[in-house]
């Protein structure tokens, strides 16, 4: 988590390059010590980078192996893994409406505005409802 937390302040800083070796270092350590929530978390924060850089298909990487991350624990019911999947699923979803295969946006979108809505996470679901808006306007 110290290496996710550097890699944040690198890039409040615009040292992108530094930014994205932490993360994918914080990766590969989360890998080896069997931290798959740590793991999924640092996925997803690499998805997002990928997105603002107009790169897609590593986004898509990124959140392909935050969500085989999650298979391993997704089990959970615990607040924070609830939070988590969550995350998880709307980055996918954003992903996949960047993508314009609309069909899973779309779903994954439901699907965390659902996961929202039994969390009482009342902006998280208004947040997934407009993203989900956004993606049916561009299709």
């Amino acid at each position: 988590m110290f290496l996710v937390n550097l890699a944040q302040v690198h890039y409040r800083a615009f040292r992108y390059r530094t930014t994205l070796g932490l993360y994918l270092s914080a990766a590969e350590i989360a890998r080896k010590a069997g931290a798959w929530d740590d793991l999924a978390r640092v996925h997803t924060a690499l998805s997002s980078i990928y997105l603002e850089f107009s790169d897609a298909n590593s986004a898509l990487l990124a959140i392909q192996s935050a969500m085989r991350a999650c298979a391993r624990f997704a089990n959970a019911a615990d607040t924070a893994t609830a939070t988590l999947l969550l995350e998880v699923t709307l980055q996918a979803a954003t992903v996949f409406s960047e993508l314009g295969r609309w069909r899973e946006s779309e779903e994954l979108y439901e699907d965390g505005i659902e996961r929202a809505r039994a969390m009482d996470a009342h902006s998280r679901e208004a947040w997934a409802w407009d993203k989900l808006g956004v993606s049916r306007l561009k299709r």
